[in-house]
């Protein structure tokens, strides 16, 4: 049997090269010596958190917080995922516990501004982000962070800036790349879908089987379909010349491929139907002003 102190070694170093399943291997192998060991059930529950398996990451872990209850890194990790699990308010609370231990505890701070982001409490969740990025000013995490939070509150200029921001720091994260993404798409900026897609490509050769980019690109491709079919109906018929039909037409689509909402075509036909009677009626005085007094 090999010395515990080396298992130890290697689960820490499997741990943090992302081999998983020999991660939780050798933390067992901890717990056949020490069954109470907290660490080995922390590592199983880190190993199982980064393989998305959040059920059996929150079993381990509340282990790992029966035999040390006041561990800020045990606190950090179960507020975590219970934030992917979308208990926020339960996120907010462990969190809170976990800050109250050290107040510049970075999970527990991006957890809290994750959850008050979430929950709508954007201004709080601001706030808690500029704080966040006081202590941490390189974070590229809190500067995504804050590009969310204003893209959600409609801050246009201000949620492109911090996104750009996130990206000097790191430009190969793929949630960030995904999140200026969507930023772009929903929008509606010009050249947004164009710009969205070149931003899905880049995050999904980070991280290929992200089911969220993976959505998300599918829907910017379909838009760009809807798009050609808009464009060749435009080349179409307008190439002999304009119509209030064709108009009418490309109104329609317009309103159901682009916006989703036909009240942009109500509104279109609204606007444009006083127009159309006064031409008709002009053109109907023109032509009897004609015909009375035998004008060609």
């Amino acid at each position: 049997m090999q010395d515990i102190n080396v298992i130890y070694e290697r689960a820490k170093a499997a741990l943090s090269l992302q081999k998983n399943q020999l991660a939780i291997k050798l933390a067992e192998e901890i717990l056949m010596h020490n069954p109470n060991d907290e660490f080995a059930y922390y590592i199983i529950s880190k190993s199982y958190f980064n393989l998305d398996q959040y059920d059996e990451a929150e079993k381990y872990i509340k282990l790992a917080l029966k035999y040390s209850p006041e561990d800020e890194y045990n606190l950090a990790l179960y507020s975590n995922i219970l934030l992917l699990k979308k208990e926020y308010t339960s996120a907010l609370n462990i969190s809170d516990d976990t800050l109250a231990i050290n107040p510049k505890q970075y999970t527990a701070l991006f957890v809290r501004v994750s959850a008050l982001k979430y929950l709508k409490e954007y201004k709080r969740a601001e706030e808690l982000a500029k704080y966040a990025l006081s202590i941490y000013p390189n974070s590229d995490t809190f500067h995504k962070e804050l590009g969310d939070i204003y893209s959600e509150t409609n801050q246009i200029k201000l949620a492109e800036q911090e996104f750009l921001k996130a990206l000097r720091i790191n430009p190969n994260d793929s949630v960030t790349l995904n999140n200026f993404g969507v930023y772009f798409y929903d929008n509606k900026i010009k050249k947004g879908n164009k710009t969205a897609l070149e931003l899905f490509k880049r995050s999904l050769q980070i991280n290929p089987n992200d089911k969220t980019v993976i959505e998300n690109y599918q829907t910017c491709v379909q838009k760009q379909n809807k798009l050609f079919v808009i464009c060749k109906f435009y080349k179409d018929e307008f190439e002999y010349g304009i119509s209030y039909r064709n108009l009418l037409i490309l109104a329609l689509l317009y309103s159901i491929f682009i916006f989703n909402d036909l009240s942009y075509f109500i509104i279109f036909v609204i606007i444009t139907i006083p127009s159309l009677i006064i031409y008709f009626i002009s053109n109907l005085f023109i032509k009897n002003f004609n015909q009375k007094y035998n004008i060609e």
